[in-house]
């Protein structure tokens, strides 16, 4: 077995989220360096064990004025994906809204309760998330082992000239090695961003037009 940004009404781009960021990006002894071509065998697993197949990410948006925190709530939605075209989006925090998107068709929800088409709001299927990603030459990798049988992939990217020039990114894989969550961490210019997608792979989400 192997063990393995605020924008306009609806304009996502799903970026990884953190789960557990330390307060300190060093790396612990008890953590293994692997290579990018490890993550990607894992992320490749992920995507057999689940057939790419619908899923749920619950994404939480959180700001601080460093990496150890304390983070402030931002916002957070709930994603409904069923690939390759399909997306129900809402707001749970922060903002408002609720979107739907089938092929090139977007429909927005009013305050009324009414489902209407939009042709103003852009809507982005966020990335897969066992999809390829892609990192830095300078990126180094390590994975470690909980207790719980998660495996946890830590991706940092930065640049020695620049301490607030880092990335970090997370990819968690439960004892079957499916992807349950994705994280990253950098600097917008004024604060440390956080954002958490935690995904639940669920076969039974269906997303059809609320209209004719």
């Amino acid at each position: 077995m192997i063990r393995i940004k605020a924008k306009t009404d609806f304009q996502v781009a799903f970026v990884i989220s953190i789960i557990g960021l330390a307060s300190t990006i060093f790396v612990s002894a008890q953590d293994k360096e692997i290579k990018l071509d490890d993550l990607l065998g894992y992320l490749a697993t992920s995507r057999a064990t689940t057939n790419n197949g619908p899923y749920r990410s619950r994404v939480t948006v959180e700001i601080s004025d460093d990496t150890s925190g304390p983070w402030r709530s931002y916002s957070s939605w709930v994603d409904e994906v069923v690939p390759p075209d399909r997306s129900h989006f809402t707001y749970t925090s922060g903002r408002k809204g609720d979107f739907i998107k089938i092929g090139k068709a977007a429909y927005s929800r009013q305050p009324n309760g009414d489902w209407v088409v939009t042709s103003v709001v852009s809507i982005s299927i966020p990335n897969i998330p066992m999809a390829r990603p892609g990192f830095a030459p300078s990126t180094t990798f390590t994975e470690s082992l909980g207790d719980d049988g998660v495996l946890t992939v830590t991706a940092i990217t930065k640049n020695k000239g620049n301490a607030k020039n880092l990335f970090i990114y997370t990819y968690s894989f439960d004892e079957h090695g499916v992807l349950i969550a994705k994280s990253n961490t950098g600097f917008n210019g004024s604060n440390w961003v956080k954002q958490t997608n935690r995904l639940e792979h669920d076969s039974s989400i269906r997303i059809v037009a609320p209209i004719e």
